[in-house]
């Protein structure tokens, strides 16, 4: 990062801060003057907050508040009022969080702090499979987390930019019913439901729905998604809780390759326009059974133990796959093709948190192990040599992708690997407001006769001032293997990144509006390149590096007005002084809600993702408006969400390739939702 860059980006990091500070100490003064005046209604509680409790994706026993680590946790409520139409409106409301694609329909990516391909957990596990269930059904999730740094130490291999974590309902201690109509253009529609019910000492939830969307795509078949989300809560005695959980997604989609963008980026032709065949399908099932047990062993001490079984599926239909596009000529180059992967996976975890005192200095640990066993199979029909051009500025689709047995197959594709880890991390409250974390872990992989480990640590230290402002630090690793070889055919070592970070989190507004500002730094060795003297080799020998500030504030401003927003700024550079790919120079993002009364309320948002570059193309920057008015009325609500209120025409996402991968962002889109909820 050049001087320039590094002065500009901190001189603003530190305004903000400031006048987010000074604001708040202003607006506590007003409030305290005032306070005998203002009249309180029913609170819209929108999203969770720093003091929002445990956070599952830490791995240890303490609440968001205490972490040494940037985090945001987004909850059902506002998950619920935000109305999401995947996964990616919810994460980009984090700062320098930026959606990178979807591999062609098989699964969600991610990238934070400039780092592309963020692991996406569900519930803690780490799901190998492609095609699995990074694009989950946002209406079985209780919330989402986002973890940012390089943090490898409780789940292992990741990239450094941060981890997310999306965490699925779970039974509860009282009855709960809620049945949900979703009604949109297209068309589309969803009935949904939501049953829980608590009887003595068991509990017993299923989450369901079918959802049914034509998309703006003018593909010749809709999008289908069926969901089961059963789960049974069941505590036998005081300190002992076994949960057992399942979950059931059966998809027929749209096998949607994109569009064809020219040098510049551009978009070539209208959203809508089908770049492959409008018959292509994608086909996914996930099927999932576990079970979560509990023990208190006494007042300090709890054992948890976690199993999971995951079956996932995708096949493609023989289809007409985008390779390339010639803006002189306005032609698609396609060929034929044919996909399908299955992958099984076991994983375990077993954790003891434990708590006891060296004097007066509070100790809260975590010894970890997990065990992961993958088995993936998959098969590819491709034909290179019989191409089917497409006038992409006058397409005819009357020739139909061939048939199986007109394409040659290549041979079987198989992985078997299994992974093997132990960590352990230590909270020592030095004094009550002071704290120390550290931690280490070990990790051993062996996949396809090739074996490798690693040791990372990770060290943080947390400040409370007060209540309201604390300040922290921490430096941690992350560690990611590879699949590159080199020229003896060996894999080459893992890639390896290491960052620091420091900041602030705290409440404003006595406590309502919570914030946490951080600088970073971020460096990543051991990315592969060609090896200069074996073209089709590699060698691990680049460095990617990213420096930034963010800031994320979420509360409520007055008793009416609450909001989500943050603003992000990231600078990437790697060996040839080039931007990482899908990095994003600066994000910002707004969600406001205001209540009038206890009946009505209404919403207004934005996203905004600067430039950002993959392969040879520079996206331009871009900005979507929401809006939402709701109404509720005793256990009935209805909720009005129009996406894209300006019917922004941009690029969501991009392969780097001008005719593969280029996804256009959703135009204005309006979704009616009705919700009964009672018990």
């Amino acid at each position: 990062m050049s001087l320039k860059v590094k002065i500009f980006v901190y001189q603003r990091a530190v305004a903000m801060l400031f006048i987010v500070l000074c604001g708040g100490f202003i607006t506590n003064l007003a409030h305290a003057q005032g306070s005998g005046d203002q009249q309180t209604i029913e609170e819209l509680v929108i999203v969770g907050t720093q003091d929002s409790g445990v956070v599952s994706v830490g791995r240890n026993s303490l609440d968001a508040s205490e972490q040494s680590r940037s985090i945001q946790i987004f909850e059902e409520d506002f998950l619920q009022l935000l109305k999401p139409a995947n996964i990616e409106d919810v994460l980009i409301l984090s700062s320098n969080v930026v959606f990178s694609g979807t591999s062609d329909g098989r699964e969600n990516s991610f990238s934070v702090r400039g780092f592309d391909s963020a692991p996406i957990l569900r519930d803690g596990f780490r799901v190998t499979s492609f095609g699995g269930i990074t694009d989950p059904e946002i209406f079985n999730l209780e919330r989402a987390e986002v973890l940012k740094g390089p943090d490898s130490i409780v789940y292992g291999e990741a990239n450094p930019g941060g981890i997310i974590n999306l965490v699925t309902k779970r039974p509860l201690t009282q009855d709960l019913t809620v049945f949900s109509l979703e009604v949109g253009e297209n068309p589309s529609y969803s009935p949904r439901f939501d049953i829980n019910r608590a009887m003595g000492n068991v509990a017993f939830r299923v989450v369901g729905l079918y959802d049914y969307n034509e998309d703006f795509r003018d593909y010749d078949e809709a999008n289908k998604r069926t969901s089961l989300v059963p789960s049974l809560r069941w505590e036998p005695r005081d300190g002992t809780v076994v949960t057992f959980l399942g979950e059931y997604v059966d998809e027929d989609n749209q096998a949607d390759f994109g569009t064809a963008v020219d040098n510049d980026a551009e978009l070539t032709a209208d959203v809508s326009q089908v770049i492959n065949h409008p018959v292509d399908r994608l086909e996914r099932q996930f099927f999932m059974t576990g079970i979560d047990v509990e023990h208190a062993l006494n007042e300090r001490f709890t054992l948890e133990a976690r199993v999971r079984h995951f079956d996932t599926r995708y096949e493609y239909s023989t289809l007409l796959l985008p390779l390339d596009y010639d803006p002189q000529t306005n032609t698609v180059f396609r060929v034929g093709a044919q996909q399908e992967q299955d992958t099984e996976e076991w994983a375990a975890q077993v954790n003891l948190f434990g708590e006891f005192h060296l004097g007066e200095m509070r100790n809260r640990f975590t010894l970890g192990a997990d065990w992961r066993d993958t088995d993936q199979v998959g098969a590819t029909l491709f034909d290179p040599t019989t191409p089917y051009f497409l006038d992409w500025a006058n397409p005819d689709y009357s020739q139909l992708p061939p048939t199986p047995d007109q394409l040659p197959q290549f041979p079987p594709f198989a992985t078997d690997a299994k992974r093997m880890g132990l960590f352990l991390q230590n909270h020592l409250n030095v004094t009550e407001n002071f704290m120390v974390s550290l931690g280490i872990r070990r990790d051993d992989t062996e996949a396809n006769d090739d074996d490798y480990a690693e040791t990372i640590m990770q060290a943080g230290v947390i400040y409370h001032f007060n209540e309201d402002v604390a300040v922290f630090a921490n430096y941690s690793e992350s560690f990611n293997p590879q699949s590159s070889r080199d020229r003896f055919n060996e894999l080459l070592d893992p890639e390896i990144g290491e960052g620091i970070e420091i900041g602030v989190k705290g409440r404003l507004l006595g406590g309502r509006l919570s914030y946490t500002a951080a600088f970073f730094d971020i460096t990543k060795e051991n990315v592969a390149i060609t090896d200069p003297d074996f073209p089709f080799a590699s060698i691990a020998a680049e460095e990617q590096m990213a420096q930034g500030f963010e800031i994320d504030l979420v509360g409520r401003v007055t008793d009416k007005l609450s909001l989500v927003g943050s603003i992000g700024m990231v600078d990437t550079e790697d060996e040839n002084d080039e931007n990482i790919s899908n990095s994003a120079d600066f994000t910002s993002t707004l969600f406001a809600t205001y209540r009038f009364n206890e009946r009505w309320d209404a919403s207004l948002g934005y996203e905004h993702v600067g430039e950002r570059k993959t392969g040879t193309l520079e996206i331009d920057p871009h900005t979507v408006v929401n809006v939402a008015l709701g109404f509720t009325e005793g256990p009935w609500r209805a909720q009005l969400n129009i996406s894209n209120l300006l019917d922004e025409e941009y690029l969501d996402s991009t392969f780097g390739s001008l005719g593969r991968g280029n996804h256009p962002g959703a135009p204005i889109q309006t979704l009616l939702t009705v919700t009964y909820t009672g018990e």
